[in-house]
């Protein structure tokens, strides 16, 4: 049913977790070199690890073993001796859960980005609904008015106006300021 990993210490598994990440990790608190909770502090602090479910598997049973192991980022917390049927229905459980989670995740994302889609489709709709009506229209011509005026300055500041230039800068002028006329009327 499920393909099963071992590492024999902590530095074993957190290089096996970086080389492939697992969907979830039955840990026990005590191992050699350093503790399960110190892995499991180094595992949810890795934004790679942070989402698999750890579950500790110990012989530490006190209340407040467990509630250690909950401190540290443990999805579960199951004292030895155990019964196989209970692992393997915790673990059920817990894969159960992170498959909802990373559903809902995509869920979400995908709600979110139809949103966006959805607030860009209006906002075009309205600037097509503005560049239809006739004050839109005056908006646009007064706009295109204004940038060819600002263009006219620079080229009479820096002494490089030519008579066609200056024509068809009067032209367009004109031809704005009727536009604007006629939509405002």
């Amino acid at each position: 049913e499920c393909e099963v990993s071992m590492a024999t210490s902590g530095a074993e598994a957190l290089a096996f977790c970086a080389q492939q990440l697992p969907d979830l990790i039955l840990l026990d608190v005590l191992m050699p070199e350093m503790s399960g909770y110190e892995v499991c502090d180094r595992l949810k602090a890795d934004p790679r690890t942070r989402s698999v479910p750890v579950i500790f598997v110990t012989v530490q049973g006190e209340p407040a073993d467990e509630a250690e192991g909950f401190a540290h980022g443990a999805a579960d917390y199951i004292p030895k001796p155990f019964v196989d049927v209970v692992v393997q229905a915790r673990v059920r459980t817990q894969l159960a859960l992170k498959q909802a989670s990373e559903s809902f995740a995509r869920s979400q994302i995908e709600l979110f980005q139809r949103d966006k889609l959805a607030s860009v489709g209006r906002t075009i709709a309205d600037i097509a609904q503005e560049l239809s009506s006739p004050l839109g229209n005056a908006l646009i011509s007064a706009c295109t008015l204004q940038d060819d005026l600002a263009q006219m300055n620079l080229l009479l500041q820096s002494g490089q106006v030519k008579r066609q230039e200056l024509e068809r800068h009067l032209r367009v002028g004109e031809e704005s300021v009727g536009l604007v006329l006629s939509n405002l009327q």
